[in-house]
């Protein structure tokens, strides 16, 4: 018999495909929104840097059941899904960009400090792709997708003994301290570990928050203080933002308490509001969330066209496309918002219609 260290979770509800709760996706949409303003280089930079990144690992934390972890099969199938959601974007989005990078780098799109490669050197850049090892410039956002197949799995491995174990309670409340150690260490030290490592410490600590969030069913509790909660939790970011920001990707927290709290913080904020947001901009929101993939590997590629647009117009030097992540113009800050989620989901519609209908004509054959 499995046995259960913490509470179950409660049931969701309106999780079936007809009567989907929209809240997750909604909080999803906030994140992956305050993410293409944050690159914008918008004056709202540093407030947005203090949780954006957490609110999507603690996200994964909060939807995590320990079912995954109950026996092999179901921890094969979670692999898998992870796999399937994680490492494909991965692969498929920084693979084609290194196949791109030398026509990228002649448009001057890629960075000024980008260079031409190889036929060997993409080879071994593709390679790298298909291993959560080969980042490109393009693709930069995509290191959110490693780190979050690295915590996934790190906690698949840890429940998955925990659930077996005599002492696993003990065992996982040690991972919870070196998980919360190492994101200090790592911060302080200025740790650069291979393939992105740095940043699961302080990823896995987040993931953890959002997993005791569910556990202890704070939100449930929290439901009738949804307005004054997220009032609060707004202005307490406001207060912490001089002390920011603080940049997951880095492994750079500041430090713990402030990490935590600004998590928290945002956390809350977004959630609660997400509870309270209806209609169509609940949907638009939402829409974004469930297209979050797209939007993250597709917004720097959709920023340089509204670059080049506003350069051929004022008829600039066309080489100040490579500022990276944009040639920053205060005025364009809403137009590469609105493209870098716009154009993403674009690409997202076209490709969808194309594969229903060539699923369709299969069927038809």
């Amino acid at each position: 018999m499995v046995k259960q260290h913490f509470p179950a979770p409660p049931q969701e509800q309106g999780i079936s495909l007809y009567n989907r709760d929209k809240t997750i996706d909604v909080v999803k949409g906030f994140g992956i929104i305050l993410m293409v303003i944050g690159h914008t280089g918008s004056i709202a930079h540093d407030f947005i840097y203090m949780f954006h990144m957490a609110l999507f690992f603690m996200l994964s934390g909060y939807l995590w059941s320990d079912k995954k972890a109950a026996d092999f099969p179901a921890a094969k199938k979670f692999v898998l899904s992870r796999l399937k959601g994680l490492l494909i974007p991965y692969a498929v989005c920084n693979g084609t960009f290194t196949l791109l990078n030398n026509l990228l780098v002649k448009l001057h799109i890629n960075p000024e400090s980008s260079r031409l490669l190889t036929p060997m050197e993409t080879a071994v850049n593709l390679a790298k792709n298909m291993l959560f090892a080969g980042d490109t410039t393009m693709g930069g956002a995509t290191w959110f997708f490693r780190t979050l197949f690295f915590v996934s799995m790190a906690h698949l491995a840890v429940r998955y003994i925990c659930l077996r174990w005599k002492l696993g309670k003990a065992f996982f409340i040690a991972v919870i301290i070196a998980a919360f150690a190492g994101a200090v260490v790592i911060d302080y030290a200025d740790i650069n570990l291979p393939m992105g490592i740095s940043s699961c410490f302080s990823a896995y600590c987040t993931f953890l928050m959002g997993m005791f969030l569910k556990q202890f069913r704070i939100m449930e509790k929290a439901k009738k203080w949804d307005v004054p909660i997220a009032v609060a939790a707004f202005v307490l970011l406001l207060i912490l933002t001089p002390y920011g920001p603080i940049g997951i990707g880095a492994g750079s927290i500041v430090n713990l308490p402030l990490f935590c709290i600004a998590s928290l913080a945002g956390w809350f904020m977004a959630y609660c509001l997400a509870r309270k947001l209806k209609g169509w901009l609940a949907s638009v929101i939402s829409y974004c969330g469930m297209r979050s993939v797209w939007i993250v590997t597709l917004h720097f590629l959709a920023f340089k066209i509204v670059a080049a647009g506003y350069l051929l117009i004022t008829n600039s030097d066309i080489t100040m496309l490579s500022h990276f992540p944009v040639y920053y113009v205060t005025a364009l800050i809403p137009v590469y918002t609105v493209v870098g989620i716009g154009f993403p989901l674009l690409v997202c519609y076209i490709w969808r219609s194309i594969k229903r209908c060539f699923e369709k004509r299969i069927k038809t054959r």
